[in-house]
């Protein structure tokens, strides 16, 4: 079933050097078509055709691909039917593969996992369980799907391809959140119950740390980009643990922050690397070095996701009422233009710069082997 977006977005032309139609815009055209509206502003120019908004609809129960220039959409995939006395709130979980061009989707409703084409929205392959999936994360080289749930002791391993299992690992707890680590090498599995969070090597399996989680389950959880230094935030809401990945203790530090964190993202400027965390008191900003706050809580409603556009750009995920919104806030943290506003209630959205399409996916490939 397809699912058309609605866009509240202003009309703004201007002079454009790109082709008279986005089908002929490609991954080398460095510019915005002016035949369509711009909901974030003429000026940000590194926000192009190719680049995707990938959002997981709780209500209508899809996936969505949006152009984000345009807020155009692409493609949408109708989620499977939730299966019967499990019809889960929980919305569903996105991964994507380190060339953009496949996505993970962890559906709790239906109890199953997907692979879709990044470009497409083409299923590829679906994985059906016995329990509800609470998160996935898919490796770098896109060979390997984990999967996590909240209500058993273990950690599933698919097939990047088939989804096909081929593994089990033993945990102390339910599992709320996956992350692999940058270069791919291991996995951050944070406590849905509190137990201690762990870093698990991915070639043995191995647990290499324990963090703790001072008794609190996990309501959003990153890798630094250094990979050694795992962010989870507490779902009590007392804060953000940063923790040693590779310290058998975890080597644990408390960032206090006033209500609940409900995403951690990344970004690189002229102070270092800093992390961005949003929840219910707004958003904060923080040097991954110091771990002092550089940006204090930015005003407006409670933000459920955030990603980086590039440019120092951050687009955040905000309720709405029965919707949610897409607002795109410059580095200095105002407001620019108009949200884009999305038709029901989305769950989870990914950011895919530079999405390869059919033609280019195998040369993509080619060149990310070659690394």
């Amino acid at each position: 079933m397809a699912v058309a977006l609605s866009c509240m977005v202003p009309s703004v032309a201007f002079a454009s050097p790109c082709p008279d139609s986005a089908a002929a815009i490609t991954d080398a055209t460095p510019c915005i078509d002016d035949d369509h509206q711009f909901p974030w502003g003429q000026h940000e120019r590194h926000i192009g055709h190719r680049d995707r908004l990938i959002v997981a609809m709780s209500a209508p129960r899809s996936i969505v691909a949006i152009d984000p220039v345009d807020g155009r959409t692409v493609a949408t995939l109708a989620l499977p039917a939730a299966t019967d006395g499990t019809a889960s709130p929980r919305a569903p979980v996105l991964a994507a593969s380190a060339d953009r061009a496949r996505i993970a989707v962890a559906d709790p409703a239906s109890r199953t996992i997907l692979l879709v084409d990044a470009a497409t929205m083409v299923p590829l392959a679906r994985h059906a369980f016995a329990d509800t999936p609470a998160d996935l994360a898919l490796s770098a080289d896109g060979r390997e799907v984990w999967v996590a749930w909240r209500d058993r002791p273990n950690i599933s391993i698919h097939d990047g391809a088939t989804l096909r299992e081929t593994g089990m690992l033993a945990v102390d707890g339910g599992v709320a959140h996956l992350r692999f680590a940058p270069d791919g090498g291991s996995v951050l599995a944070c406590s849905a119950d509190g137990t201690p969070a762990r870093t698990i090597d991915r070639a043995t399996h191995r647990t290499v740390a324990r963090i703790d989680q001072r008794g609190a389950g996990c309501s959003a959880a990153a890798y630094a980009p250094d990979g050694r230094h795992g962010w989870i935030a507490l779902a009590d809401g007392h804060g953000v643990v940063v923790a040693d990945t590779d310290a058998p203790d975890g080597a644990a530090r408390l960032v206090r922050q006033p209500g609940s964190v409900r995403a951690i993202a990344f970004e690189d400027n002229a102070l270092g690397t800093i992390a961005d965390l949003c929840g219910t008191a707004g958003t904060v900003a923080i040097d991954t070095r110091s771990l002092a706050t550089v940006r204090h809580a930015r005003p407006g409603p409670p933000c459920r996701r955030l990603w980086p556009a590039g440019n120092g750009v951050r687009l955040y995920l905000l309720p709405a009422g029965e919707r949610s919104q897409v607002a795109r806030v410059d580095p200095l943290l105002r407001r620019d233009g108009a949200d884009l506003t999305l038709p029901g209630q989305a769950g989870d959205v990914l950011y895919l710069p530079r999405v390869p399409d059919a033609r280019g996916r195998n040369a993509l490939a080619g060149r990310m082997a070659a690394r």
